[in-house]
């Protein structure tokens, strides 16, 4: 691991274990960004194609060990640790709001935190305005949003490495849009 992430690890770990994020305000954001060189339809169908959803979803070193698309909107997915068989962690997203071509918004759990009411759930926003900023090939520009209500609640969700998680999903997610991208597929890119 470089300096930099050793520094950054133990600076982080020192926030959470003080209460030093009491004091910054009741609602809590974490925000990922990205330029990804797609359409902004290609990269919603990541999110609703089951098969292509398992393909990103995935941290290295897990497994799937089972992945559910619900007609209510509901994602259900497993994930095992492939060294530690013994850890399995279930993740749901619950669709709360679908303005499909621009933003879908889902309440967020894992096993590893403690089911809540919706006042203070785990809230994950996924908004995409289409762009052109690199010389005029189409990129979207994506924005990956994880809040919370209460200060507790991020303080559960930043030991469990949930921000982690979804940084590393976004970057798969981006790699994989882009792979397959017609875009691509064209040798526009």
């Amino acid at each position: 691991m470089p300096d930099s992430d050793k520094r950054r690890s133990k600076l982080l770990q020192s926030m959470l274990d003080t209460d030093w994020i009491e004091s910054s305000g009741p609602s809590i954001k974490f925000t990922i960004e990205r330029f990804i060189m797609a359409h902004k339809v290609e990269i919603l169908r990541a999110w609703c194609d089951r098969e292509t959803f398992k393909r990103w979803i995935v941290p290295t070193g897990q497994k799937l060990n089972y992945c559910v698309f619900e007609a209510t909107g509901t994602l259900n997915w497993t994930l095992q640790t492939t060294n530690d068989v013994s850890r399995v962690v279930e993740h749901t997203l619950e669709c709360e709001e679908d303005h499909f071509d621009t933003r879908l918004q889902f309440v967020y759990y894992n096993s590893d935190l403690p089911r809540k009411p919706l006042e203070d759930a785990v809230m994950l926003s996924f908004d995409l305005d289409e762009r052109q900023p690199i010389a005029s090939l189409p990129c979207t520009f994506c924005a990956l949003e994880l809040y919370c209500d209460t200060s507790s609640l991020w303080k559960q969700a930043n030991k469990r490495d949930m921000h982690t998680f979804w940084i590393d999903a976004v970057e798969r997610l981006a790699k994989l849009v882009e792979q397959e991208s017609f875009l691509r597929a064209s040798k526009i890119l």
